[in-house]
């Protein structure tokens, strides 16, 4: 399995993406050529995948960017494909994507997921890692809050 960050988007990621995505959220449409085009252009972004041979097999993005207190990073759209969950690909994407949130300055890494996802939740040392179930509030387009249970996530730098 190789995992690395996606430079540049074509009609195989694009065919992968359309795979994935419902898998992660069926209500959603995945993003075509184009908006991942931009999505790997974008700095800060940074769109991980794991290959085997050439399928995609999982993926995430890796938000970096900068406030007041210091450089933060948020791991999104985590999904691993049906046929190769259980085999670590989830925990080499994370490892990926902390390497890489490193490497940008991030003090802290943030990710979310919901409660009934227990078991994709990333392996990881109890001492870098600390999870609280919490809710998250979300702005829907209606322009109305809600909350659903989530767990977050959260890796702090050793430093």
């Amino acid at each position: 399995m190789i995992v690395e960050r996606v430079n540049e988007a074509d009609a195989a990621l694009a065919a992968a993406v359309a795979r994935l995505m419902p898998q992660l959220s069926p209500m959603r449409e995945p993003a075509g050529i184009a908006e991942l085009t931009e999505l790997v252009a974008t700095p800060g972004t940074n769109l991980i995948v794991a290959r085997e041979g050439t399928e995609v097999i999982g993926m995430l993005t890796l938000i970096v960017y900068r406030i007041p207190s210091g450089v933060r990073a948020w791991i999104h759209d985590v999904v691993v494909d049906g046929s190769a969950r259980g085999r670590g690909v989830g925990e080499a994407l994370t490892k990926e994507a902390l390497r890489h949130a490193v490497d940008a300055g991030a003090i802290s890494v943030e990710l979310t997921t919901r409660q009934e996802r227990e078991a994709a939740e990333p392996p990881l040392p109890p001492a870098r890692l600390r999870a609280a179930r919490d809710e998250c509030l979300r702005l829907a387009p209606a322009r109305t809050w809600f909350a659903f249970p989530t767990r977050f996530m959260s890796w702090t730098s050793s430093s």
